[in-house]
């Protein structure tokens, strides 16, 4: 036969309940207030940060702590390429927009 509860042993229950509900709603309450989501949030763009800084630094600086010149000389002259090409570009455009065009003044002088 199945062991029967008493009533004390019910209310016991019941209040055991009560308080894990309690401590489950201080819980929640305590992870939705703003200050503390603003927090977390903070601290997860920190730790993304230091994460991708340390990707970074790695493909530039060796175990030892010495540079990789054959990769940082690459990256450098790319930009240097693209600022070069970037520069002509905008040296072509400027040109045409200011000359005006030589027909016209032909036509106003006759």
């Amino acid at each position: 036969m199945a062991s029967e509860r008493t009533v004390e042993d019910i209310r016991a229950e019941l209040a055991g309940t009560r308080a894990k509900l309690r401590a489950s709603v201080a819980d929640l309450t305590e992870s939705v207030k703003p200050k503390n989501i603003a927090k977390k949030s903070v601290e997860e763009a920190k730790s993304f940060v230091k994460t991708e800084y340390a990707e970074v630094k790695s493909q530039f600086v060796e175990a030892d702590g010495s540079l990789r010149t054959k990769r940082v000389l690459a990256i450098a002259g790319a930009v240097v390429g693209v600022v070069a090409f970037a520069v002509t570009v905008n040296a072509l455009a400027g040109r045409r927009a200011v000359r005006p065009p030589r027909g016209r003044k032909a036509l106003e002088a006759a």
